[in-house]
């Protein structure tokens, strides 16, 4: 079971190789502290001078006492001016992160047009995650060029973050195939071609696990 976790693993955890210089930094809301990190990282490689962290309180906060964007934004380091940062701490899924952001967006920083066909957008989540928040936005942004940039990890390192934070990697993934599978229907992400090796060993999983 633990190789059919790593499949699907890594089909969840999408990753561009080539990151080009962006209009804006997402970071989506999670108990990953290394998503903050990530997001300094590339503003300190001038690869977008403006970031926004998004998420409220939710089922991805752990043992957070604040708002995940709060909690993220107390995680970078000193030197970023507090003007390149946008917070947005009301939303508590993928859905509200983008709609909520919007609003935080066109009230701060209106010059920002991220629906515009040059738009250029960096999404950092968890990287379990990372996947569904990528076909949230291009079903949001369709003409945007959307960049995925998940911290850096794998199967295992994220499996001992989770456990860390009391939390299940495992359930985590296969709520996540349940929503590429079922969200599309409903409206709420764009619809992906799934491998049939990421499809099987998701049927296999599902199905052992109930048994």
């Amino acid at each position: 079971m633990h190789r059919d976790f790593e499949i699907i693993y890594d089909f969840l955890a999408l990753r561009d190789q080539h990151v080009q210089k962006c209009d804006l930094i997402i970071g989506f809301g999670h108990f990953d502290l290394r998503i903050p990190d990530k997001c300094a990282q590339l503003y300190q490689q001038n690869v977008a001078s403006r970031m926004l962290f998004t998420g409220g309180i939710g089922a991805g906060s752990a043992g957070f006492k604040h708002p995940e964007a709060v909690e993220f934004k107390n995680q970078l380091p000193e030197d970023i001016p507090p003007g390149h940062i946008l917070l947005e701490s009301k939303s508590t899924n993928t859905s509200q992160n983008i709609e909520f952001s919007l609003l935080e967006l066109k009230k701060n920083w209106p010059d920002l047009d991220i629906h515009a066909n040059n738009a250029k957008i960096i999404a950092v989540a968890t990287p379990v995650r990372q996947r569904r928040v990528y076909q949230t936005l291009i079903k949001y942004f369709p003409a945007a060029t959307i960049c995925n940039q998940p911290p850096g990890s794998d199967f295992k390192t994220d499996q001992e973050l989770f456990i860390a934070n009391g939390e299940h990697i495992e359930a985590t993934i296969l709520g996540e195939m349940e929503r590429l599978i079922d969200y599309p229907a409903k409206g709420w992400i764009k619809s992906v071609e799934i491998p049939a090796a990421v499809m099987n060993a998701y049927l296999f999983l599902k199905k052992n696990i109930k048994s």
